[in-house]
C-alpha cells in the first residue's frame, strides 16, 4: 500500500481516523487493530470511511467489525465533509441505517459544532436487538464481575446504560467487556453509564 490520507478528529472525547473513499479500504480495515492502538499505533477509536459524492459514512472498529452508528463518528464525519469538501450548513449525512440530518451552528477553525437529527431512541428489545421480549426496563445482566442494572435503548445502534455502579476505571473495567459481548446481545452493545444529575 503506498501513501494513504488520514485525517483525526475527535468529539467529545471520541477520536476517529477518517479516509477519503474512494481509498484503500479494505486494506486500512485488516490494519485497524494496529493503526488504532493507543501506543504503536496512530491511537483512535476506529476508522469513518467517508464517501463525499455520496454524503454517506462506514463505521469500522479497532477490532475491524462495522458499527451501525456512532452518534460521535457522524459529528467528526460532518466535520470533515464541512472542513473538507466545504459541506454546506445544511445537510444529509447517510450511516447504515438512515439519512441523519446535519445542521451546522457555528466554525471556528478547525472546530465544526453541528447539531445531528439521529433519530428517535428506541427501548423495544427487537431494535436492539437484545434477546427480550417487549421494551424492557431496569432488567439485571449477570456478567463475570457480578449482576448490573441496566436500561437497553437503540438510538440506531445498541446500548446498555448501566446504573447504581461506581464510575472507576476499574469497575468500568471490569464490567464493560462482559457487558458489550454478553450473550443477550447478538450484535454486541455500548455500555453506557447515566449522566450525572
Amino acid at each position: 500500500m503506498s501513501q494513504v490520507e488520514l485525517f483525526k478528529y475527535q468529539a467529545l472525547g471520541n477520536d476517529y481516523l477518517v479516509l477519503d473513499l474512494p481509498g484503500p479500504l479494505d486494506a486500512l480495515v485488516e490494519l485497524l487493530p494496529a493503526l488504532c492502538d493507543r501506543h504503536l499505533g496512530l491511537g483512535s477509536d476506529g476508522l469513518l470511511a467517508f464517501d463525499g459524492a455520496a454524503m454517506t459514512v462506514r463505521i469500522f472498529n479497532p477490532d475491524r467489525s462495522e458499527a451501525q452508528k456512532s452518534g460521535n463518528g457522524l459529528r467528526i464525519t460532518a466535520a470533515h465533509a464541512v472542513l473538507q469538501h466545504g459541506a454546506p450548513d445544511a445537510f444529509g449525512l447517510r450511516s447504515a441505517d438512515r439519512s441523519n440530518a446535519v445542521r451546522v451552528l457555528s466554525k471556528n477553525g478547525a472546530e465544526v459544532v453541528t447539531e445531528l437529527d439521529i433519530g428517535r431512541p428506541s427501548f423495544r428489545a427487537a431494535d436492539l436487538p437484545a434477546t427480550f421480549d417487549g421494551e424492557p426496563d431496569h432488567v439485571e445482566l449477570e456478567t463475570p464481575a457480578g449482576a448490573v442494572i441496566a436500561v437497553l435503548v437503540s438510538v440506531g445502534n445498541p446500548h446498555c446504560v448501566v446504573f447504581g455502579q461506581p464510575v472507576t476505571r476499574k469497575r468500568c473495567l471490569e464490567v464493560g467487556p462482559g457487558l458489550e459481548r454478553h450473550p443477550a446481545f447478538p450484535e454486541r452493545t455500548n455500555v453506557q453509564r447515566p449522566c450525572p444529575g
